[in-house]
């Protein structure tokens, strides 16, 4: 049998992402499965939002190493010998 082309599809097909595709000799009105594609505007316009996403994870990522970073000095100066103890920070021995 031989490997039908884009030509040999539904009309409605033809149209649609899925990869259920019918032959043109199918009487088809509507399809509950179909999705339309992409066009290549819409296509460019979800690539810039993708990057954009990526931007935003960059700078979240550093946020949260910067932060660990702070708590991780934090513990170290807090189990220090010469830390003061809690509650004691900010007072002034006379």
């Amino acid at each position: 049998m031989p490997k039908p082309n884009k030509n040999t599809f539904h009309p409605l097909c033809a149209r649609c992402m899925k990869t259920c595709k019918q032959t043109v000799a199918v009487k088809l009105l509507t399809c509950p499965l179909f999705e339309p594609k992409m066009s290549d505007r819409e296509f460019e316009q979800l690539l810039d939002e993708m990057e954009d996403i990526g931007r935003k994870a960059d700078v979240l990522h550093e946020r949260v190493s910067k932060l660990i970073g702070e708590m991780q000095e934090e513990k170290k100066t807090a189990s220090s010998p010469d830390a003061p103890s809690p509650g004691q920070e900010g007072r002034v021995e006379t």
